[in-house]
């Protein structure tokens, strides 16, 4: 593969975990768990049994229906579920250009998309010259 003179340039997009996403509550999350409900089986004397039993907080009932040494609970719904949800926040993405020379990469984020866009715009152009 050909690339600009001084390397090849990778471009990329993103909106890392810790930055741009944020908690979400099971309801902001729009949960289908927290509005429904579900049923979660686990086996008979499990970590996860003691802990839906005694720490979890949650009310549920034990339903018949589970394979033999497991047991299953229903969680009614407007309650927390067990999963972390996650939203995106309101800031904008991380525009990166990587060049890449030699087995070395040299690394830069842009902050405004329009000089991101109008670089790569720049490199196609004399891409396309050769």
């Amino acid at each position: 593969m050909r690339g600009l003179p001084g390397g090849i340039v990778t471009r990329r997009i993103r909106w890392p975990l810790q930055s741009h996403w944020g908690l979400a509550t099971c309801a902001t999350y729009d949960c289908q768990h927290w509005r429904k409900g579900w049923v979660t089986e686990v086996p008979v004397g499990s970590r996860q049994d003691v802990y839906i039993r005694s720490e979890s907080g949650r009310e549920f009932r034990v339903v018949d229906g589970g394979a033999p040494g497991w047991v299953r609970f229903l969680f009614s719904a407007g309650q927390t579920c067990f999963r972390t949800h996650r939203r995106k926040v309101e800031r904008s993405p991380l525009f990166e250009v990587h060049r890449h020379v030699r087995g070395v990469t040299k690394s830069r984020t842009l902050e405004e998309p329009e000089r991101w866009v109008d670089n790569f715009q720049e490199d196609l152009d004399k891409l396309r010259e050769d």
